[in-house]
């Protein structure tokens, strides 16, 4: 994935960071004002250090601090009633796992993550509900409704960047686009970057790509090539560019395949139609005995039922 776009993410996160601690050293520096809250505030301090540096855990003289720090506690409290202050001066970071630093133990937080997705989704201009979700899938549609629904939520419990790809086909109106907006959700909530695009966004990402000139061309294929999955969904309703839509639909999909990178499709079209209109080679990067399959959601069409 693009550099620049973690570094912006982690701009964000940064200044949250920053944010949140300057707004904690104003919220003391307020209370300090008031002089009763402000000796119990640095005796309280001045005897944490004190039981700090002892070294017998058990010993009266440790008890004793410990009372007073306690003492010191319930003044600090008493005076904030009292005056209705807000003592708790630890910052408030939006991230509680990172603390807004945007990493843990040397990895990337999932709220940088969360930030670069919010990126490529407003890229494409695609926005997916997030209340659409496996919960909400209805599985007594079908039998075959409730086999797709355990066996993709299986798929995100266990998604990694090697995980198998799919071309997901059926009818209009039979929850296939549901579907994958379900497992986008779960994965995106899990800290996968997932990019998320239409047939014909997808397209005109590549267009965009074929008739740029300047360095910041490569940003519309990377999001492509490099997101933990790629996303397309209805392929087949995209129309056929000249020098550019078979040919990086190959591109992208055969950069995926060789380094082992999952891609989900969907489409209205049969197997044989889409190996027909994008030739078996390409269809052949996602669906083999290797790389994935090619899974077929049957059944009438949903939306008539409305």
């Amino acid at each position: 994935m693009d550099n620049y776009l973690y570094s912006d993410a982690l701009l964000i996160i940064k200044k949250r960071q920053s944010d949140a601690i300057n707004k904690a050293d104003k919220k003391l520096l307020k209370a300090l004002n008031n002089e009763e809250f402000k000796t119990a505030y640095y005796e309280k301090n001045y005897l944490n250090f004190l039981i700090a540096k002892q070294k017998n855990l058990n010993s009266g003289n440790i008890k004793n601090l410990i009372k007073k720090r306690d003492e010191a506690e319930k003044t600090i409290s008493k005076i904030a009633a009292e005056y209705e202050m807000d003592y708790d001066f630890s910052p408030n970071y939006t991230c509680k796992k990172c603390n807004d630093s945007g990493f843990i133990k040397n990895e990337i937080c999932s709220c940088v993550k969360e930030i670069v997705n919010k990126t490529l989704t407003d890229l494409t201009g695609i926005q997916i509900d997030k209340n659409i979700n496996f919960n909400n899938f209805d599985e007594t549609l079908s039998p075959i409704h409730k086999k797709f629904k355990i066996n993709f939520l299986n798929y995100c419990n266990s998604f990694n960047k090697n995980s198998k790809s799919f071309i997901i086909s059926g009818q209009s109106g039979t929850g296939k686009t549901y579907l994958i907006n379900c497992i986008y959700n779960e994965l995106v909530k899990k800290g996968f970057l997932v990019s998320y695009n239409t047939a014909f966004s997808f397209n005109n990402m590549c267009s965009k790509y074929h008739t740029t000139f300047t360095s910041d061309r490569y940003f519309y294929l990377n999001n492509l090539l490099n997101s933990d999955l790629l996303i397309i969904d209805d392929i087949g309703t995209e129309p056929l560019l000249t020098n550019i839509t078979l040919e990086y639909i190959y591109i992208v999909l055969n950069e995926r395949a060789i380094r082992n990178m999952p891609t989900i499709i969907t489409t209205n079209y049969t197997l044989k139609q889409l190996q027909s209109k994008y030739t078996e080679r390409t269809i052949a990067r996602i669906v083999d005995k290797e790389r994935g399959y090619f899974v077929e959601l049957k059944g009438e069409n949903l939306r008539n039922k409305k």
